[in-house]
């Protein structure tokens, strides 16, 4: 008993331990959120909640739900021993397709019910399917995929034959459509070269894609910018140059295809990225804003097509734009911003463009292939931020972070919310 007192009497004027800077381990702890995806009805947010889990020596992320006005606790939708990523709401919002390894060693695209449950294996591909879209009707779901190795290939790899030359053990990746009824696949593209990227014209009905001759990105300034049907006829080619291109999309009417390019009018290379507008039927692309002195980080095409908003780097901080498509001249649109961004609306130095909002420089996709800066709703209506430190979105991220985050999530997981599968 005088023992036990005494170790209590230490305890209780011990004096607490001195703060001490963060270490690597500190570091790999914090948890992480990327990949928001807005639903349908702008009700809820998917993301996906990273943490590392040191019983299995890596990092883990999982899918979860939350409500956009932050009411209710997030619901972790997925808790798959390997994790999962690249959560996409179906078109009504009904289903929520993902990738995930599970029960092979190849990645494969599961479908979960909104309202929860156990998710059901959609594919059976060869190799891992990446970069998912669904289709505008709900019915299939488009993937681009390595194509697989041949049996000579695998014959090699088994007889430890397999010496490669630097960057000439890759595969060429190709597009994939899958039914979502039946599971059933179809080969979209083939031949020897590699979808970089690609986006569905909003109607469903066409695709505008980057190819270039390998997947390698020394090959990215030989990409081309192609458009053809969703069954992957009528191929057209838009671009000849040797310039690299990004973020090719159909324009709503399916007339004209936007793109970012690091050139001039001339197509002529080591430019800041600007905006280039081409007839989907062939022709000669042109800047939109030749004279822009900015780099455009990203760019889309509003509702009906007259207009196009567009992100641009101004140096230590990044901005958005929104210009008339026809004339060259700043749209009357109402503001665009996240809680808590600056409120006044002014114009730009640049004397044809409106400026609309404030961001704080997320990462750029600079190139097809590279991570997105964040997931906007189709539309336009809508972004999830995804902004720095010092900044008054930073302010608004943090709230909001606040509320993603369960309840719990810590250094050795995460927890505090219903786990749905």
């Amino acid at each position: 008993m005088r023992y036990t007192i005494l170790a209590l009497l230490v305890g209780l004027f011990q004096t607490p331990a001195a703060p001490r800077p963060m270490r690597l381990v500190d570091l790999l702890d914090v948890p992480s959120l990327g990949d928001p995806q807005r639903s349908p009805n702008g009700r809820q947010v998917l993301y996906v909640l990273t943490a590392a889990d040191w019983k299995v020596n890596r990092s883990l992320g999982h899918i979860w739900r939350a409500s956009t006005d932050g009411s209710g606790p997030p619901v972790q939708m997925t808790n798959g021993p390997r994790g999962e990523s690249a959560p996409r709401w179906s078109p009504d919002g009904r289903l929520i397709a993902f990738v995930a390894t599970r029960d092979t060693d190849v990645a494969q695209i599961y479908l979960i019910n909104d309202a929860g449950g156990e998710a059901r294996q959609l594919t059976h591909h060869a190799t891992s399917p990446g970069n998912i879209t669904w289709a505008p009707a709900g019915d299939a779901i488009y993937f681009v995929a390595d194509e697989p190795k041949s049996k000579e290939q695998r014959d090699r790899e088994r007889q430890k034959d397999d010496v490669y030359a630097y960057d000439e053990n890759f595969q060429q990746q190709h597009l994939w459509k899958v039914t979502v009824a039946d599971g059933a696949e179809h080969r979209i593209t083939e031949g020897d070269y590699s979808v970089l990227d690609y986006a569905l014209s909003r109607d469903g009905s066409r695709i505008a894609l980057h190819r270039a001759p390998t997947p390698l990105l020394g090959d990215a300034d030989q990409g081309e910018v192609w458009v053809l049907d969703t069954a992957g006829g009528h191929p057209v080619q838009l671009t000849h140059n040797q310039v690299g291109e990004s973020n090719a999309q159909l324009s709503p009417d399916n007339t004209r295809v936007l793109f970012l390019a690091g050139a001039n009018a001339r197509f002529e290379s080591y430019y800041n990225d600007n905006i280039f507008l081409v007839p989907a039927a062939g022709g000669t692309a042109t800047p939109l804003l030749p004279d822009l002195a900015y780099e455009v980080e990203d760019a889309h095409w509003s509702r009906d097509g007259s207009s196009i908003v567009f992100q641009a780097n101004m140096g230590v901080h990044s901005e958005l734009f929104q210009v008339d498509v026809a004339t060259r001249t700043p749209a009357t649109s109402g503001r665009w911003r996240p809680p808590g961004a600056m409120p006044q609306r002014r114009r730009s130095r640049t004397s044809s463009i409106t400026w609309l909002a404030i961001s704080a420089c997320p990462a750029r996709k600079k190139s097809p292939g590279r991570a997105p800066m964040a997931s906007r709703s189709r539309d336009c209506s809508s972004i999830p931020w995804i902004t720095s430190p010092g900044t008054a979105t930073h302010s608004w991220y943090r709230r909001t972070a606040a509320r993603l985050l369960p309840t719990g999530s810590g250094s050795r997981g995460a927890g505090g919310a219903t786990r749905r599968s």
